[in-house]
This record gives structure tokens, C-alpha cells and sequence, in this order.
């Protein structure tokens, strides 16, 4: 058995760190046991890093919920969940990405507050099966896909003109700052392998209208996008040239919709709510 440190917590964030500490050394000495001596040193460190992350993760969810210790505990005892979370173990145990870490528990943790029949319950384990195999880069992309594609403000406001309008946008679409800082790298390849990798279906015979994108229809008058203002923006540049390399080529199917909103939530410290219908 490969024995795995972990983070000494109470409440339901330590009962599920302890579990799957416990259970982890057992499901990566089965892994690992053919490889050598090196290989299982540095795959026990990666899962101690992930499980370090995890338990922030899981800190963290158990102050946002009053009801958490109910929640996580009945998630350990779901074998979809308990699967997941071995799944999630052994995927951060082969890469020393952090993001990818990031991801990993993002996934774990809205997981145990998810209904059986929610996205993240039905797509969770092909998630967890993409991200291994996704570089920083693309997992950004995702990010920007997934707000530019499905996520919006909850609610509707009103604005007293254009201005006021499209000042709105402006801050609204600023968390791009976040995701593009070397998005100026991008090139067809990735999208290429974001299609390979279901997470996006990509045909250059099918343009998105990026206006369009940008307008956020969330009151009852119509305003004009002003799209000069964008083009001022830090993040204008590199978002702008991803977009013409594939962005504006590309559909996210539920998998990518799913890691865009995980790094999405992950980087902004939000819960996305989305309608998946």
C-alpha cells in the first residue's frame, strides 16, 4: 500500500480527506505497482499536492453550505461519487500541473453538492478523463468558451443609456483578463485537439457572430454595442487573436462546457449558475 500524507482537518472536510487519503494509497499502489521506484515517488507527491488543494476546496465548500456535513457525507456514500473522486486521484497523481490539480478539485467539490440527474453528475467522469490530457492553454480556452458561450448575469437590470449600457459590458466581460495572458500563443492545433477530445465541435465552414456574443440582452431596452471601447481593453488583443485562430469556429459540447466553467469558477472564486437546457 502506498501510504498518502494528508491535511489534518475536522467536520465533513476532514471525513472526505481522510477517506480518500486512506483509500487513495490503495488505489495508486494498484496503479503503480509495475513502475518503477521513481515513477511511484513522484505520482505519491502529485496526489499529496492534489489532496492539499482538495482540502482547501472542500474547506472552503463546507463554510459556503450549513448543510454540508449532510451533503458530503451522503456524496461519500454515492458509488458515482466515490468513483469520481478515485478517478480525479489517479488523473492528478500522473501530472504535476497545478491547474490541471485546480481543475480536479473544482470538479470533486461541486460534485458532492450535485443531484444525481444534474450536468456535473452525467458528465463529471468524461471531464475528469479530458483534463489530463489538456494543456494550460486549452483549459483557458475553454474558460473564455464557456462565458463568451453560456454564462450570464442572473439577473435583469435596467441602464438610463448606451453609455451606462456599455459600461456594464465592459466590466461584465473583464474576467477575460484572467484567461488570456498567453493566448496570443494560440494556434489551429488546439482547437484540433479540444474537437479530438469532445470538448468542442469545430468546422470552419460555421462562423459565430462575435457582437452578438458580446451583447448581453439583460433589459427591456436595446442598446448598441459599442465595440470600439473593447478594442481598448488589455485583454482585447490576445482574446481577439484566439478568436480568429478558432474561437469563432467553435461550439463547446457539455464536456468543454463543463472544464470551462469549473477553471472559470476556480479563477473568479464563484459558483456558476447555468441553464443547461
Amino acid at each position: 500500500m502506498m501510504e498518502l500524507m494528508v491535511p489534518a482537518l475536522v467536520g465533513a472536510a476532514g471525513n472526505l480527506i481522510a477517506e480518500v487519503g486512506k483509500k487513495g494509497g490503495e488505489w495508486l499502489a494498484e496503479k503503480y505497482q509495475a513502475h518503477n521506484p521513481e515513477v511511484q515517488r513522484r505520482a505519491k507527491i502529485n496526489a499529496e499536492n492534489y489532496l492539499d488543494r482538495l482540502a482547501k476546496r472542500v474547506e472552503r465548500l463546507e463554510k459556503e453550505l450549513p448543510t454540508s456535513q449532510n451533503v458530503i457525507d451522503e456524496a461519500l456514500n454515492h458509488p458515482g461519487t466515490s468513483l469520481l473522486m478515485q478517478k480525479a486521484l489517479i488523473s492528478a497523481a500522473a501530472t504535476d500541473n497545478e491547474l490541471r490539480h485546480t481543475l480536479l478539485s473544482e470538479l470533486i467539490a461541486q460534485r458532492l453538492t450535485a443531484e444525481s440527474e444534474d450536468m456535473i453528475a452525467l458528465v463529471g467522469s468524461a471531464a475528469c478523463d479530458v483534463i489530463g490530457s489538456l494543456s494550460s492553454r486549452q483549459i483557458k480556452l475553454l474558460g473564455i468558451m464557456a462565458r463568451l458561450f453560456g454564462i450570464r448575469p442572473d439577473q435583469t437590470m435596467k441602464f438610463e443609456n448606451s453609455d451606462a449600457y456599455n459600461s456594464f459590458l465592459i466590466s461584465w466581460w473583464n474576467t477575460f483578463g484572467l484567461f488570456t495572458d498567453d493566448l496570443d500563443k494560440t494556434n489551429n492545433l488546439d482547437f484540433l485537439h479540444l474537437d479530438g477530445l469532445s470538448c468542442i465541435n469545430y468546422s470552419s465552414i460555421s462562423e459565430n457572430n462575435l457582437e452578438k456574443l458580446l451583447e448581453i440582452e439583460i433589459g427591456t431596452i436595446k442598446y448598441n454595442i459599442d465595440i470600439n471601447k473593447f478594442e481598448k481593453l488589455k485583454w482585447w488583443n490576445n482574446f481577439y487573436y484566439a478568436w480568429n485562430v478558432g474561437i469563432i469556429n467553435s461550439n463547446l459540447t457539455s464536456i468543454g462546457m463543463l472544464i470551462g466553467i469549473l477553471f472559470h469558477d476556480s479563477e473568479s472564486k464563484t459558483k456558476t449558475t447555468i441553464n443547461w437546457d
